[in-house]
């Protein structure tokens, strides 16, 4: 078996490429399919030159290297572009959830589109008593601010 694989390197080349494109659909964020892509160069110079394992590395990085200073931005961009794309930042603003824990300054869950989430109360200073409905009117990092729904918003937050 080892033997087959030092005789193929070209093989592992593309097992990488191949695993990395697979593992970019759970995260779309196009650095695992940037570095597939690498590792494509790589498979090419396994091909070309079969015993000079340093020029398939060299090539593999080169190749990742320009796919993510050139293309990935320019895929990021055209994606946030298209019609339809939401950040998660907007996917959350408007949502609505349940309190799991209560809601205070230091900490607090809230369950919105059955996800946990680490919470805030939109309005500082104040507690969000565990299983409120509440809306998310905010999002700081990945923090939700939120507000008990249907309850007026006295204070306005800086």
């Amino acid at each position: 078996m080892f033997d087959w694989i030092r005789d193929n390197p070209w093989a592992v080349w593309l097992a990488g490429a191949l695993g990395l494109s697979a593992l970019e659909l759970l995260s779309g964020d196009f650095v695992l399919l940037m570095l597939a892509g690498g590792a494509l160069g790589g498979t090419l110079a396994a091909v070309l030159l079969p015993g000079v394992v340093w020029a398939q590395v060299i090539i593999a990085l080169a190749t990742a290297t320009l796919l993510l200073l050139l293309v990935r931005p320019a895929l990021k961009r055209r994606m946030a572009l298209s019609k339809g794309y939401r950040t998660l930042h907007d996917q959350l603003l408007g949502a609505e959830g349940r309190t799991t824990s209560a809601v205070g300054e230091v900490d607090g869950t809230v369950k919105i589109e059955g996800q946990d989430w680490t919470a805030r109360p939109y309005v500082p200073g104040t507690t969000i008593e565990a299983g409120q409905p509440v809306e998310v009117l905010g999002v700081e990092g990945v923090v939700a601010l939120v507000h008990p729904l249907h309850q007026p918003l006295d204070p306005v937050r800086d």
